[in-house]
């Protein structure tokens, strides 16, 4: 069985730059003192308006008591007033970027992109200024989520500046949204030239560069940038988080393991973080293969946050990992829940349900949760193969023949395991070996080796070849698969009583 690690922590320190600098600008302190100070510039300037007649002057009041509403929270009421400034004097572009501020705080990043590009309008020859608004454009349309756009934004800012070491920070944040990990690490190591003597700034990027090269599998450099960052600043708990995550990949689980209690404890109270950690502590155990803890860490995930379907599948996996094969089917088909409109999904997890069912010797429940599966997708071919095998087991030949055939006749690639096994069980017995055999040396990772081997254990085991079917069982359990889910396998009953298949389930 798979079981997936997910990467829950992805989250970035530095903010993009337009969200962040409106913040700034509009979340001074809120004290007794400045609120005073705000509403007396609202009652003088909206005195001002009632003898003013002069356009440009009424438009400069209209900013100042624009600015104080922003200052006080009033978004919608400083939208107003700025509107009308430009409706008196077209020409005070200085407007344009203060609406644009609280268009960011309000949330409408389109409207303030838009009074950022007019600002533009106005910079031409001032390539300093002019990178520094393609900044804030960036920071817009990364608080959007139009990632690819935020990249192109700050790569202008950067041929405006090359030296602009922000926005090659923010290009670096966009990057690892969009998955492009090496281009995020490439982005955040010049940005760093620029933040030498900003400590929380420079902690920041090192934390992001860190995630990047964790997502490249580049776990040695991830924990020196995790640490790096917690010499800044120690009080980074994510960081904690992804130490844990590096030293179980690294085989360090000692430490791993110390980081993901320290984690544990750092997020006291987040159920939802503590959810994702135990699923990704869960993980450690799985390397590990200590079952029992990672249904353990599974379930205190779905315990913090019982809407955390990573939990519930992580969970499902763990039991059928353990050889618990009916709670396993049980913690898929709670799963069904959060998937009942994504078919893709719903295929997948039925997959999951009918192996074990078949596993449980439930052939009724098997047959039927395969035709659920097909009537989604009536090219997923696994299902032909389960319901063949189960109708082979209530002795219904004919019904499993037509399941094997339909396979034959779907699969063009002719090479997938669904196709070598509708091979074998229609009396083409070598050429099904060929084919799984051929699967082995076209693997991508030590994962796929791992099911191959698997697979051919299975047709040794049927084709009562219990030498071969152990050799090849090593090999998969050698490449990581759990000796308590092939345990539960029925295709193995009839190696249960040979030596080899004996001292391989005794093993740790």
């Amino acid at each position: 069985m798979k079981k997936l690690i997910p990467l829950a922590f992805s989250m970035a320190i530095c903010c993009a730059a337009g969200k962040a600098t409106a913040q700034r600008m509009l979340g001074m302190p809120d004290s007794a003192e400045m609120r005073k100070e705000w509403l007396k510039t609202i009652e003088r300037t909206t005195q001002d308006m009632a003898i003013s007649y002069n356009h440009k002057s009424m438009a400069a009041i209209l900013v100042d008591r624009a600015d104080a509403e922003a200052h006080l929270k009033r978004y919608s009421k400083a939208i107003d007033d700025y509107n009308k400034a430009i409706f008196f004097d077209p020409a005070l572009r200085l407007v344009y970027d203060r609406r644009a501020r609280v268009y960011e705080v309000m949330g409408n990043y389109r409207a303030a992109i838009g009074d950022r590009e007019k600002a533009l309008a106005e910079l031409k020859g001032d390539k300093l200024n002019a990178a520094i608004a393609w900044n804030y454009i960036a920071g817009d349309e990364f608080a959007a989520g139009n990632y690819s756009k935020a990249v192109k934004a700050d790569s202008t800012a950067i041929m405006l500046w090359p030296q602009f070491a922000m926005a090659y920070a923010n290009k670096g944040l966009a990057n690892l949204q969009l998955g492009k990990f090496q281009q995020a690490v490439d982005d955040f190591t010049e940005s760093m030239k620029g933040f030498q003597g900003s400590i929380l700034e420079l902690a920041a990027i090192y934390k992001n560069r860190a995630d990047a090269y964790r997502n490249l599998g580049k776990y040695t450099e991830a924990i020196s940038d995790y640490n790096s960052t917690l010499q800044y600043a120690p009080d980074v708990k994510i960081c904690y988080w992804g130490l844990a995550v590096c030293y179980g990949f690294t085989n360090q689980h000692l430490l791993a393991e110390n980081n993901f209690a320290k984690s544990a404890a750092l997020y006291k109270g987040d159920n939802q973080d503590l959810s994702k950690i135990y699923v990704e502590w869960a993980a450690l155990e799985d390397i590990r293969h200590d079952y029992a803890k990672e249904i353990a860490d599974d379930s205190l995930a779905v315990a913090y946050d019982n809407k955390n379907a990573d939990a519930y599948n992580a969970r499902a996996h763990a039991y059928a990992l353990n050889g618990q094969m009916q709670k396993s089917i049980d913690s898929f088909s709670e799963l069904t829940k959060f998937y009942q409109a994504d078919k893709a999904a719903m295929v997948e997890l039925y997959g999951a349900i009918a192996e074990q069912e078949y596993f449980l010797g439930q052939y009724d429940k098997a047959i039927e949760t395969s035709n659920a599966a097909i009537t989604l997708d009536p090219h997923a071919l696994l299902f032909y193969l389960v319901k063949g095998r189960a109708y082979l087991k209530k002795a219904s030949n004919d019904m499993a023949a037509t399941s094997f055939n339909q396979i034959l006749a779907a699969d063009t690639s002719k090479h997938t395991s669904a196709y070598a096994f509708a091979l074998f069980f229609t009396g083409k017995q070598d050429q099904a070996l060929g084919i799984l055999k051929a699967g082995i040396e076209q693997s991508p990772n030590d994962v796929a080796s791992a099911y191959h081997y698997y697979y051919l254990a299975r047709m040794c085991a049927l084709m009562n070849k219990p030498d071969d079917a152990n050799a090849w069982l090593r090999k998969s359990f050698d490449s990581g698969y759990s000796r308590k889910y092939a345990l539960c396998d029925p295709d193995f009953d009839n190696l249960h009583s040979t030596q080899g298949f004996k001292d391989m389930i005794a093993e740790k």
